[in-house]
């Protein structure tokens, strides 16, 4: 039969393990603030914050397209957005608003672009 104290220490070791994974995987879920500008190829695969102007936009079914500006050009992109966001991008690329876009860094095809994961002004 297993002991009280050995369940309760058990226990404690499984809590204690929890407590530090969540604490490491903070930092990834916590996006990095940056200017657009600043962004280069060391970011790539980094959550990021930033803020832009659009420049142009294209849209699919499937897919927002748009390139973010600020001193640079990136490509943002936006995968199944909700007809919010694709208003939202609409209305921002036509006033030329910033706006604020967090997502993942990514080199594709030689070329930085942000994998977005939400947009708000």
């Amino acid at each position: 039969m297993v002991s009280e104290s050995f369940i309760t220490k058990t226990a404690l070791a499984c809590s204690l393990c929890g407590i530090v994974f969540l604490f490491l995987a903070q930092e990834s879920l916590v996006p990095e603030k940056i200017r657009l500008s600043e962004i280069t190829e060391k970011h790539a695969e980094k959550f990021v914050e930033t803020k832009a102007r659009i420049q142009w936009i294209k849209e699919t079914e499937n897919y927002a397209m748009f390139g973010l500006f600020d001193e640079k050009e990136i490509l943002g992109i936006r995968f199944n957005p909700s007809n919010e966001e694709r208003a939202l991008l609409r209305k921002a690329s036509g006033q030329k608003q910033v706006i604020t876009v967090r997502g993942k860094i990514q080199l594709y095809r030689g070329k930085l672009e942000i994998l977005v994961e939400s947009v708000k002004i």
